[in-house]
Formats: structure tokens, sequence, C-alpha cells
């Protein structure tokens, strides 16, 4: 008859029929020829369950043929199954020794079980459609059977999906390789989605060490996940820092630093795995830190920019120059102003409210820098009428009047105190225009007085003619 063990009935030492070797007699069984049984298990494999007979051995079927091994006088077979796989060795067979058989769990498709007279009968269907059949005891063969269908069904479907796992993750390292970090993001979260299914397979498993030979397996497809994702992330990191970049030069800086946020996000994720499942953890982690280091300096960036201008501005005692500055700073004042406008939390450097103090003083300076030019403008017109040329006069009047126009523009929007003074000095300039335009028509000929030839002025020439300017940039 054969025999039956529960291994969980065993707290510490294994049953001897696993750590036994010899031929047995008339009063004591044997075991095996050469090695004990324990010896045919992997270093981290456990035993579950102990399945002995001593006279039918194990009949092997497929289509085309049946084998069956016996074991030799004398010896056993003991079928052990494990966590991982099936385990048959049958003692003693012939001059070779003893023989040994292995099904791993993944590969059992279906398993039946007969109870005769004087044996019962453990039957494997295997992934192909081929059988074994495993002589054996009766009580607690149910037992056997049970845990058999359910970590069979649990190593095929875990198997199932790390494979499915494994092919993702040769996708998502090909298309990064190609460049489509799209691509390869959306595979590599593919592979963990069904990482999660496989850790869910695992969970349900009603054998604690099956689990655990099941988790071992799921570990190291998932080191392997995790170093494909942070392979992918930190490309993706890089490609998102260099958009960065460019928004940031083309003075987009929310959007600049939304997307040195997500790319700061992407280097925190690889770096949230297992540091051994990180390449270049080293590496990976001082591009985080020069990154966190930018968003500082962008978010610095704005208000420096508009301070640099108005600095520049103030700096220089040609009016024309000073307005281009001027101008700059408004502009930079203005971007300043309204960056995480409603926002809880500004990301930017610079108070709201002294950003607006200071954007009411660019704002008035250039409005005396462009009244300063308006003036130099209406003064050289005066000095050309006054002369009697007229054409140059009126060239001189129309540039005072864009001149003011720009001033008023600038003063209605953030500086209305002056608005009612410029366009009194603008309709002056326009009357200066008018009277122009009517002395010139009068003019039966047309000729009017002209400089010299070499372009020389005399001392009645205006400081404006003469290319000279006396006029600095009006305070506020």
């Amino acid at each position: 008859m054969g025999q039956i063990i529960i291994l969980d009935n065993f707290e510490d030492d294994l049953p001897d029929v696993l750590t036994s070797t010899g031929q047995g007699g008339f009063l004591s069984p044997g075991t095996l020829q050469e090695s004990p049984a324990t010896a045919a298990l992997e270093g981290d494999e456990r035993a579950q369950f102990v399945l002995t007979n001593g006279k039918y051995g194990v009949t092997f079927e497929s289509e085309t043929r049946r084998d069956e091994v016996r074991p030799g006088k004398g010896y056993r077979t003991i079928g052990v199954v494990t966590d991982r796989r099936l385990v048959i060795l049958v003692g003693g067979v012939d001059e070779d020794g003893d023989r040994e058989f292995a099904v791993p769990h993944a590969e059992i498709e279906q398993v039946e079980t007969t109870t005769r007279l004087r044996h019962g009968e453990l039957t494997i269907r295997r992934t192909g459609g081929a059988t074994l059949t495993l002589y054996c005891g009766t009580d607690g063969l149910g037992t056997v059977a049970t845990f058999l269908d359910a970590v069979s069904q649990a190593w095929v479907h875990t198997e199932t999906v790390l494979e499915d796992i494994r092919t993702s993750l040769v996708e998502a390292s090909d298309r990064r390789e190609d460049g489509d970090i799209a691509a390869a993001r959306a595979a590599v979260r593919n592979a963990f989605d069904r990482l999660s299914d496989a850790e869910a397979t695992v969970s349900g498993v009603p054998s604690e060490r099956a689990a655990a030979a099941m988790e071992r397996r799921v570990e190291t497809v998932s080191a392997r996940a995790a170093t494909v994702d942070t392979r992918i992330r930190r490309s993706y990191a890089n490609q998102l820092r260099d958009e960065g970049e460019r928004y940031w030069g083309d003075q987009r800086y929310e959007a600049a630093y939304d997307t040195f946020e997500t790319a700061l996000d992407e280097y925190e994720a690889a770096l949230s795995h297992r540091s051994e499942a990180v390449p270049d953890v080293s590496t990976v982690q001082s591009e985080r830190d020069r990154l966190r280091e930018t968003l500082d300096r962008l978010s610095a960036a704005p208000i420096e920019r508009a301070e640099q201008a108005a600095e520049a501005a103030a700096a220089t005692d040609e009016p024309e120059e000073a307005v281009t500055h001027w101008e700059r700073a408004l502009e930079r004042y203005r971007t300043a102003m309204g960056l995480d406008w409603g926002a809880d939390e500004r990301r930017f450097d610079g108070d709201p409210a002294a950003i607006r103090d200071r954007l009411g003083e660019v704002a008035q300076r250039l409005t005396a820098t462009r009244r300063t030019i308006a003036s130099d403008k209406t003064e050289a017109g005066d000095w050309y009428a006054a002369a009697g040329q007229y054409d140059p006069a009126i060239e001189e009047f129309e540039a005072a009047r864009e001149a003011f126009e720009n001033a008023l523009e600038t003063a209605h929007d953030c500086y209305p105190d002056a608005v009612e003074h410029l366009r009194t000095e603008l309709d002056a300039v326009e009357g200066r225009i008018e009277r122009a335009q009517a002395e010139l028509a009068e003019c039966d000929d047309g000729s009017q007085p002209t400089t010299d030839r070499d372009g020389a002025v005399d001392e009645t020439t205006p400081a404006h003619a003469a290319g000279e300017n006396n006029h600095s940039v009006v305070e506020k």
C-alpha cells in the first residue's frame, strides 16, 4: 500500500522517507538508492505533501505510447508535491539507479484522482495532452488534488501574466530605443497593470508556501519592470526638461514651470523604485537635483528680467534708447504680474502688490521719456517752421504727434493723471501741423530755405536738428 504524508503536520524534522536512502527488507520499507528525496529539491523549494508506493511506480501516457516506471526490489516511489513542482523519484529502477521526473505546477492542466481497493491514483494531465499517473495511498488524496488544482491554476495564470509582462517590457525597451517615448510609456504602463494582476493572483493562493514561491517569481519580473520603467521615465524627464527650456526661452513661464514639474515627478517616480533596480541611481539623483535648481531659477526669472530692463533704461541718457528699455520693462512687469493669476499659491517670485506698484512707476517713466522725445521733436519743428522750412517742420511735428500718442496710450493704461496734460500737448502739435501745412500750400513755387549743403547749421539751429540732445529722462 501507498502512503500520503501532509507535511504541515511536521513542525520541525522532515519524515525519514524524505531524508533517508537504502534498500528495504521484509520488515522495513526502503526509500531511494542514491540520494535522499530532499536532494532533488531546489534551495528555496518547500515540500508540501509526500506520496509513496512500493510497487506500482508511475505511468506516462500520450497519444502514441504508454510507459511505466517501477521501483526496484526493496525501493519505493516517492512523489513530492512542493510549492512549485511535482517531483517524482523512483528508487533503484535499474543499474543506473534512481529515476527523477518533475512537472512544474504551471504545466499542470488538469488533476484527477481514483481510489482503488488497495491504493489511490493521482493523474496529472499536462499542457499538450500527455498524462502521468502516480500510485499512492488513499487517505489525504483529495487534499493533495485540491491543493494541486488550486496552485496549478494560480501558477498557470501567473506564468501567463508574467510572460505578457516580459513581452510588454521588451516592447517598451524597443520603443524607447527608437525614441518613441509615448509608446514606451504605454507599454510599461501595461506591464505594471498586468503585474498587479499577477500579485492579486498570488494573494489568493491557499498555501502560504506556494504563494511565497510565486511571489519570488513575480518579484523577479517586478524588478526588471522597475529597471525598464526607470530608464523610460528618465528619458521622458530629459525630454520634458528640454521642452521646458524651450518654453522658458519663449517666455512661456507657466508652461515651462508645468513641464519642469512633470519632469521632476518622473525623476521622483523613477527613484521611488528600490535603488538596486535603478540604473545609475546617483546620476538620476543628480539630474533631479539640477532640475530643482532650474525650477528655483525659473521662479526668479520673470521679475529679474523686468528689473534688468528697468535698470538699463535708467542707466542711459538717450531718450530713444531709454524708451526701448522702459517698454521692455513694462511688458516684463506685466508678464510677471499675470503669472499664476488667481492661484492659491504663487510659484514665481515677487509680491503682486509690489509688482503692481513697480509697474506704475515704470509706466510713469516711460510716459515721461516719450514726452521728452515729443518735446524735442516739437522744438525742432518750431525751428524749421520759423525758418520757413515747412517740409522738415511737418516731419518733426508728425514725429512729435506719434510720441505724444504713444505716451497717451501708456498713460491711459497705467498713468491716468498724465492723460489730460498730454492731450493738451497733442492738440497743440496737431495745430502746428495744420499751420505748417497751410503755410506750405501758400508757397507759390514751393521753394523753402534749406540748410548748408554740408549739413552745417548756424547758431540758431535747434539742438535736435544739430543731432544734440539736451533733454534728460523726465523723472516722475
